[in-house]
């Protein structure tokens, strides 16, 4: 436990004179007692946020096709800029959301427990996945039919029956969509819990794993150490289906075991860095390097990648493109890491609004985003403007659509907790007409110092 010394401030031009001693965690808490915020990892998962839906408002506008990726519209006159974003966006965001998830999970199964776990893991993660799949997906095919039929990719009859001429379509039509991340997690969390509770059995391995955890995460080299086991998945993968597990986006609701294994290496780290989350701040003095070395290793790959798009590539530049994916991968979630700790060492009610309205804006946002596509498509234009326009656009559909109909409903609660909304202060300083909104924790300490006093 900190003590803090919270100080008055200036109210309506008088000086508020309080002054209390008070106790806080190390950690802010959630309102209803749940998880500790982790400031670092917050502005982390806003930040990937952001990405996913740039990722998919970009993905309208590229030069090339991403094999497995299929869109609503494909608008020209364009850029290849947002070929090289999309493919950058692919390999941080998902790498990215599932250390996170493996990071929590390692949480609250330390803390909780193996049986609130999977209460936990089963409310917030495959209760929403149920609820979204005959929700938010037949919404999305019906923005995709909008935006095939202003393109000529179907006629109305096709979209009428949902029987489609061109095969693409056919092939991709019914999957998971951008739910496949929820998908692709629950069976992790699963495994997650079946291999705790068996080793809880054996009573094994719990030391080994730790000091196996200490030893590669906590070295410097650890990007280049983890990269020799996805370089060989992402190879491998790319053998198979034509394309690497990183940018692998094929529609299924199958689940692709070496895309699988790809994934949870990632999950399986952020586990890990749990297990040394008391020396997390020391991945902040590399972490500029680790960002900076990413960025002549994502040129490398995504000159491969505009390659093998064309001409698949055979050999050595097939190996080099996986060695590059691999390295970019790592290197970029230490150094995302890194830089967090050193960016959002305290609470930011901003930060922290971005990252509970997330999971929200990612349930919802692709029917919003593939409308706003379709209908910028009868538009004539470039897309300089109309990327930023469909960004702007879902992201304040989904803001909005989150505070007001989410943040303090059942729908939020069940998402992320309970959220209280700010109110009045009461009390004889900060009254009147322009009463300024005051946190609740903030009204807590005024009323306990006011009634010491008295």
């Amino acid at each position: 436990m900190k003590v803090h010394r919270i100080k008055g401030r200036r109210v309506f031009g008088r000086r508020g004179s309080y002054a209390a001693t008070v106790q806080v965690p190390d950690v802010e808490r959630a309102s209803d007692g749940g998880k500790p915020r982790y400031h670092a990892f917050d502005g982390l998962r806003g930040m990937a946020m952001f990405l996913v839906v740039g990722l998919h408002a970009a993905l309208g506008y590229v030069t090339q096709d991403i094999p497995g990726v299929l869109w609503c519209v494909r608008d020209r006159p364009t850029t290849p800029v947002f070929d090289w974003f999309c493919w950058w966006s692919m390999g941080v965001s998902n790498p990215l959301y599932f250390t996170i998830a493996g990071f929590f999970a390692a949480y609250l199964y330390e803390t909780r427990g193996l049986r609130t776990f999977l209460e936990n893991r089963a409310k917030r993660v495959a209760v929403p996945f149920l609820v979204a799949v005959p929700t938010v997906l037949p919404a999305c095919l019906l923005a995709w039919v909008y935006g095939w039929l202003l393109s000529g990719r179907c006629t109305w009859r096709q979209a009428i029956r949902l029987r489609f001429r061109d095969p693409v379509l056919r092939a991709e039509q019914i999957g998971s969509a951008h739910l496949w991340f929820l998908e692709y997690l629950i069976v992790m969390l699963v495994a997650f819990a079946l291999y705790q509770w068996w080793s809880q059995r054996r009573r094994t391995g719990s030391t080994t794993r730790h000091g196996f955890a200490s030893l590669v995460l906590s070295s410097p080299w650890c990007p280049f150490l983890l990269a020799v086991p996805t370089t060989a998945l992402l190879w491998i993968s790319r053998e198979l289906v034509g394309i690497d597990a990183a940018l692998d986006r094929h529609n299924s609701f199958f689940i692709a075991p070496i895309k699988l294994m790809h994934h949870a290496s990632f999950f399986i780290v952020g586990v890990g860095l749990y297990r040394l989350r008391d020396d997390l701040e020391r991945l902040a003095r590399p972490a500029p390097w680790y960002l900076l070395m990413s960025v002549p290793i994502f040129v490398g790959r995504a000159w491969f990648l505009g390659r093998d798009w064309v001409s698949p590539l055979h050999g050595f530049d097939a190996v080099a493109q996986a060695v590059l994916g691999a390295l970019f991968a790592w290197l970029m979630v230490f150094g995302a890491i890194g830089a967090a700790h050193r960016l959002f060492r305290h609470a930011n009610p901003s930060l922290s609004y971005c990252a509970d309205s997330s999971y929200w804006i990612y349930l919802v946002h692709m029917p919003v985003l593939g409308l706003i596509q379709g209908d910028l498509f009868l538009i004539p234009g470039h897309a300089a403007w109309k990327m930023p326009v469909t960004l702007l656009g879902t992201l304040a559909i989904g803001f909005a659509s989150y505070h007001s109909l989410v943040r303090y409903t059942a729908i939020g609660t069940w998402l992320h907790g309970r959220r209280e909304r700010t109110a009045f202060a009461s009390g004889e300083q900060d009254s009147g007409r322009f009463a300024r909104l005051i946190p609740l924790r903030h009204r807590q300490v005024r009323a306990s110092h006011q009634s010491s006093k008295s």
